[in-house]
């Protein structure tokens, strides 16, 4: 993971765009934990916040050929 510990999201996004696994598991673990949180504060329940967690970065794998479009 640390080959990507200095990119930035953006870069993150191209790489991930390009179906880089190991460019989304350093954003992911970079933002799980923000994600998780914020979630948690809204739903105020831990397994809602973890599944929503998961879905946010779900979706961001599903959707990363959009990412270089933003």
């Amino acid at each position: 993971m640390t080959a990507y510990v200095n990119h930035t999201d953006r870069q993150l996004f191209s790489l991930i765009s390009e179906g880089d696994q190991q460019a989304f598991r350093t954003f992911f673990f970079r933002y799980n934990v923000k994600v998780y949180f914020f979630t948690l504060h809204i739903v105020k329940k831990q397994e809602e916040a973890e599944e929503l967690t998961q879905d946010v970065f779900l979706k961001l794998w599903l959707g990363r050929e959009t990412l270089n479009n933003t």
